[in-house]
């Protein structure tokens, strides 16, 4: 992570209220700490770095290249040279021949510049900078997965919360009821069979709110872990659950433009057009100048600082490389490249379906979970009348423990049915922001 992240996600966490191990966190400062803490940021930083790296290779080509070298040679007194003489019965025999010199020097210092290339060189760097490009653009779609993943996270911390409150304050209520049961027969002996029933419901009601614990336990290990903060941190949720509205529905299928993975596939089409151009610019010829500076000579000493048979020599030309024969290389490189960009073209046109086809799901389910949480509201407020009416009757005696139960459970369904439909609206109104972004 750079300085400025640190300081970025320091003054985030600074903000946020922390009282020993317990963590105050809003959406938006969760979203920040996890874009600053993740692992996939900071890997989609480096592979945007090794993509500016690979573009300097590449465009290093372009450059002159300067390279000396330098061999020191020691002969022996006598050695075979390659010269033959007819020898008995027509047999060639080498000669041992003298060495007038011991030792040799040989040095050459040489510019080179390639001149021209028919574009193989340019669309290379072109292509590597594409490639820089699509690491910013995969980067982006990196952040916004981590913004979906930590919002779907803290809803469902916060759905949980909500579902183990739910589920306590049945248990209380079956509670109550068995307190109205003692109360109506409170002269005499209750009877056993309602006693147990209640007493079975009350086992029932408290399962249920162990349950509700163990996933908010699970949901709040979950959130810590996008956060990257110590499982013995208490998180406290500051933003609730809230009911969604979008305006200008029409316009989100325009925006599915700006999705990281269409113009992720978009500049790799791009990228592959360069690629294809160079790979085609390989068949022909390249055109290069080179500047050359030779020193060799020989000495009987090891010493060659005052050898008057030393030879300067310079030299200046122009290189030409024609590619005649490679066994296949070239072109299977080039047709390589042309399927690479087909294989794009259609994982483009795939993506864009897919992504209409999910906006369009998105955007129905949005609608049809708002219409339902307005009767989700009005369930609650029905099952809250009949759950009073039936305390009543059950503590006159007008009505059975077993109406009494259901008229709890129906209220109880109500309350996790609104909660479960808003948690649903946020997650939908989440997802369509992602998709497009």
């Amino acid at each position: 992570m750079n300085i400025a992240g640190l300081i970025t996600c320091f003054t985030i966490l600074a903000s946020t209220q922390i009282f020993g191990t317990t963590l105050h966190l809003s959406l938006t400062e969760a979203i920040e700490i996890a874009l600053h803490q993740n692992e996939d940021m900071k890997i989609a930083q480096i592979n945007e770095d090794q993509a500016e790296k690979e573009y300097q290779i590449i465009r290093s080509q372009m450059l002159p290249h300067i390279s000396a070298q330098g061999i020191a040679s020691k002969y022996f007194d006598r050695s075979v040279v390659p010269k033959t003489v007819p020898g008995p019965g027509g047999v060639a025999v080498f000669h041992d021949m003298p060495i007038n010199r011991k030792y040799g020097l040989e040095t050459q210092l040489i510019a080179t510049q390639v001149l021209f290339s028919f574009g193989q060189i340019f669309n290379s760097v072109q292509a590597a900078n594409q490639g820089i490009e699509i690491k910013k653009i995969q980067k982006e779609n990196d952040r916004q997965d981590i913004i979906l993943n930590t919002t779907n996270t803290y809803l469902a911390l916060l759905l949980s919360e909500k579902a183990l409150k739910i589920a306590k304050e049945s248990h209380e209520n079956a509670t109550t009821i068995k307190s109205i049961l003692s109360g109506r027969y409170s002269k005499g002996r209750s009877p056993l069979a309602d006693l147990v029933k209640l007493d079975r419901d009350i086992a029932f009601r408290w399962t249920e709110v162990l349950k509700a614990k163990n996933e908010n336990e699970m949901a709040e290990a979950y959130l810590k872990y996008y956060l990257n903060v110590g499982q013995d941190t208490h998180l406290v949720l500051k933003t609730d659950l809230s009911m969604i509205s979008l305006t200008n529905i029409d316009l989100y299928e325009k925006r599915l433009q700006n999705n990281s993975n269409i113009k992720l596939l978009k500049n790799k089409i791009t990228a592959d057009d360069y690629l294809i151009k160079s790979k085609k610019a390989a068949f022909l010829p390249t055109l290069s100048s080179f500047v050359a500076y030779n020193h060799t000579g020989s000495s009987e000493k090891n010493d060659f600082s005052d050898v008057p048979g030393i030879n300067h020599v310079g030299t200046v030309g122009i290189r030409i490389n024609i590619p005649l024969f490679e066994g296949g290389k070239t072109s299977s490189a080039y047709k390589n490249a042309v399927l690479e960009k087909t294989k794009t073209m259609i994982s483009l046109e795939k993506a864009k379906r897919l992504l209409v086809l999910d906006l369009e799901k998105s955007l129905i389910e949005f609608q049809s979970h708002r219409a339902i949480y307005k009767q989700n509201l009005q369930s609650i407020e029905l099952a809250k009348k009949t759950f009073e009416i039936s305390k009543k009757r059950f503590a006159s005696g007008q009505s059975s423990i077993t109406e009494l139960n259901d008229a709890e459970l129906l209220l109880t369904q109500a309350k996790i049915n609104k909660e479960m439909t808003l948690f649903k609206i946020n997650q939908l109104n989440a997802k369509i922001n992602r998709l497009t972004r």
